[in-house]
């Protein structure tokens, strides 16, 4: 059996959020500093105070990871 690997930033399982949509209930400043770690997002070119965006670039993330192909 092969192991799976999730996506974790700090101490928050990306993943897990994402499959349970839970990413809503992180705050904006949160996503904002997942996406400028995984996804190489420029922070000052996107100062939007909504999440939708940083949602989108969060699941497009994890849509790459292995644990979604298991």
């Amino acid at each position: 059996m092969r192991a799976v690997a999730s996506i974790v930033y700090d101490t928050l399982n990306i993943c897990s959020l994402y499959s349970r949509n839970k990413l809503a209930k992180l705050s904006v400043a949160q996503l904002r500093l997942i996406c400028s770690g995984y996804c190489n997002m420029d922070i000052e070119e996107q100062q939007s105070r909504r999440k939708a965006p940083y949602i989108s670039f969060i699941s497009d993330l994890v849509g790459s990871c292995s644990c979604t192909k298991v």
